[in-house]
């Protein structure tokens, strides 16, 4: 099992179809209850500035902003408010969506032992999942992106949001592949044991590397830098229950351009 980087953007463009993050079932508010009832007897046109008991979508601008800082940075408050839905729900989107990225960033750094397979599996180590989970929190703690206010388009909102992709995976990229060639040459030379056949010994090099990988991309937290801002559009429609919000392929849409 030799060590080597992977292209992240390959990765995150294949997993975010998994739609971890955004596409949630927006909560239904007295808002949208209120619309739902008066579109009864009103056109269903008229219906799109009553989300979240805005005047002409003013909230929509906001309710992006909440999704965003919801997912990933663990910011509940505004979510809150806008939309009726329970504290500890909200934070379960955050935990899921920081499990999502941290799968991406094992699979990218070759970490097995973060990821728990099937039952039974001998790779897993829990204190490396829970390293790299913690990892993955501070990197998005510093995720950039700002969001406009809504705008009319026709029969539905647009939400322009500007990112700012964080250059992550470039910045200790030498010395991990460094690290990933001394691993390799130790394993070669069985300073691991029967590593690749014997369980405990391949768990014990696992769970080695992984620590070492994650101390390495800790210390490089503080050294993110940024890409050139990204513009992107982002529709707020109505689903099929009567309630708006942003669509599964937007929300990935953006996900692509937040880490490079």
């Amino acid at each position: 099992m030799k060590k080597k980087l992977a292209l992240l953007l390959v990765l995150v463009m294949a997993v975010s179809m998994l739609g971890a993050c955004g596409g949630k079932d927006e909560p239904e508010t007295q808002a949208q209850t209120e619309a739902q009832t008066d579109a009864e007897t009103e056109a269903e046109d008229d219906d799109v500035s009553n989300l979240f008991g805005g005047d002409e979508g003013s909230n929509y601008g906001p309710y992006v902003q909440s999704l965003l800082d919801l997912d990933y940075k663990g910011i509940t408050d505004t979510y809150l408010e806008l939309v009726d839905d329970t504290k500890e729900n909200a934070e379960s989107f955050y935990d899921s969506c920081m499990e999502y990225w941290s799968y991406i960033l094992a699979n990218n750094y070759q970490l097995y032992a973060a990821v728990q397979g099937e039952e039974g599996d001998t790779m897993y180590d829990e204190s490396v999942h829970d390293a790299l989970l913690q990892l993955t929190k501070d990197i998005f703690a510093h995720v950039k992106y700002e969001v406009a206010d809504a705008v009319k388009t026709g029969d539905y909102y647009t939400v322009e949001v500007t990112l700012y992709p964080m250059l992550f995976t470039t910045i200790a990229e030498n010395e991990i592949k460094a690290y990933q060639d001394e691993f390799n040459a130790a394993t070669d030379a069985g300073e691991y044991g029967a590593y690749g056949e014997d369980e405990a010994d391949t768990l014990a090099a696992e769970v080695a590397y992984a620590n070492r990988v994650i101390e390495i991309l800790s210390a490089s937290v503080s050294q993110i830098d940024y890409d050139a801002p990204v513009s992107k559009i982002v529709k707020i429609t109505k689903d099929e229950m009567g309630y708006y919000g942003i669509s599964d392929q937007d929300y990935a849409d953006l996900e692509n351009y937040l880490l490079y």
